[in-house]
């Protein structure tokens, strides 16, 4: 007899998985036999864990020592393909300055999270770094986008502004602000130089801008220009045209802070001198205007001369005075009328006769001269024997005329005795020619007949 041996089979062996047997591509699973040895797997790998990565059903079967077979369920792999990855869109440059910002925006409208950890569709960026997003389907796969990298430019530091002089001054005044940066300035006025003239008030302001294109502003500085003070106003107490010695007072309508051409700071000046005389007013801003010139015209007094007069007779006759210059002027004094000198009406002694001129301009100047009136009785006593000195006063000539059949002698002396001039037994008119005589009175002795006569002649 034959023995027959049926071996049984064995049990099938079972599979169990390290993880979820539906994944991601880039993912995998364990799958292990309950059997430690004697598996062939669908893979044909014979290992008692295989692992596995693409989608498939999967079974081992399992070989006892008797070469008895069990093959498992299968065991079914699903690999979910990996979605196509995001991209990111900017809403704006991604280099900024600091206090910027920029919109990044996934592609997929959701499903998104980024880097930063948000999980909207858009994400604002205000600092420096890479920014991607991660996209996750429906299947809870996942792929990422590329990275944007994004640069915040710091804040350069603000500039500062000097002032060439004080930032408070009088219109028609300026300052000159300088930004501390030398390039890169554009100032609250526009302008785009490193330093700027200003005349009227505001608050001024520069920023500055750096090569990265980032900017700061400065503190203001305020400007303030006061307005100047209404001009002042010169009054004058009179004519502001007059002859020298005369005056004119100007006045300022100001009664405090003048201070005039002259220098002086009164309210008020005298003005003796031709000119130009304005006054300067400044208020309490110390800002000053200055008042409309006023011109003051002092005409010279006319220059006059008056030619010195000599002696005469009290017994002379009326005469026009003369000698004074320039012509056309008056005559004043003892024993003078219409400029007529009346020897006696103005008696012995000597008397000051005064010379007046006024000219164009109405300005007077006066001169003296003295006229000295003198008794020449001794005239009448000649007229009476018979005997005519004449003219007298005289110039230059002289006569000398008597009902005498002749004279024995005339002679004729100066004011200091001094004999000048004498003539012998003549007969008709004497004469004297007395034109290089000096002016004066000069005394004159007749003898006639053994008589002695005396009289005086003035030299004019």
């Amino acid at each position: 007899v034959t023995p027959v041996t049926v071996n049984p089979t064995p049990t099938a062996p079972t599979i169990s998985a390290s993880g979820s047997t539906t994944f991601c591509a880039g993912g995998s699973v364990d799958l292990t036999s309950s059997q430690l040895t004697g598996n062939v797997w669908s893979t044909g790998e014979t290992t008692s864990t295989i692992t596995v990565s693409a989608t498939g059903n999967y079974s081992v079967t399992y070989t006892d020592g008797n070469g008895c077979s069990a093959t498992s369920a299968a065991t079914p792999v699903t690999v979910n393909p990996t979605p196509t990855a995001p991209t990111i869109s900017a809403s704006g440059s991604t280099t900024f300055c600091a206090g910027g910002s920029v919109d990044l925006t996934s592609s997929q409208l959701t499903g998104n999270v980024w880097s930063t950890g948000e999980t909207t569709s858009t994400i604002t960026v205000s600092a420096t770094g890479n920014y991607s997003v991660t996209y996750t389907d429906g299947n809870g796969c996942s792929a990422t986008s590329a990275v944007t990298p994004v640069t915040v430019n710091p804040t350069p530091t603000a500039p500062t502004i000097g002032a060439s002089g004080s930032t408070t001054f009088c219109a028609g005044g300026s300052v000159d602000l300088t930004s501390s940066e030398l390039t890169g300035n554009v100032w609250s006025t526009g302008e785009t130089t490193s330093t700027i003239t200003v005349s009227a008030t505001g608050n001024y302001s520069v920023t500055y801008t750096d090569g990265n294109g980032c900017s700061a502003t400065s503190a203001v500085t305020p400007v303030t220009v006061n307005p100047l003070p209404t001009a002042p106003t010169i009054n004058a107490s009179g004519s502001t045209t007059f002859c020298e010695g005369d005056s004119v007072q100007l006045t300022s309508d100001q009664l405090g802070n003048n201070v005039w051409s002259t220098g002086q700071t009164s309210s008020a000046i005298t003005v003796f001198a031709t000119g130009s005389y304005d006054v300067t007013y400044t208020d309490g801003n110390g800002c000053s205007s200055t008042s409309s010139a006023v011109d003051v015209v002092v005409n010279d007094l006319p220059v006059v001369t008056f030619t010195p007069l000599d002696t005469v007779c009290e017994q002379a006759d009326p005469f026009t005075l003369s000698g004074g210059s320039p012509v056309g002027g008056t005559y004043s004094g003892t024993g003078v009328a219409s400029n007529m000198f009346t020897p006696s009406t103005a008696g012995s002694g000597t008397f000051g006769i005064t010379y007046s001129y006024t000219d164009g301009n109405g300005c007077t100047s006066s001169a003296q001269s003295n006229i000295v009136v003198e008794d020449c009785s001794g005239i009448a006593e000649l007229i009476e024997n018979g005997i005519s000195v004449y003219p007298n006063p005289t110039t230059d000539i002289v006569y000398i005329s008597s009902t005498y059949a002749s004279l024995s002698s005339v002679k004729l002396y100066d004011g200091s005795g001094r004999l000048v001039a004498e003539l012998s037994k003549i007969e008709g008119i004497v004469q004297f020619d007395l034109s290089d005589f000096a002016r004066g009175v000069y005394s004159v002795e007749i003898i006639a007949d053994g008589h002695q006569f005396h009289s005086r002649i003035v030299k004019q």
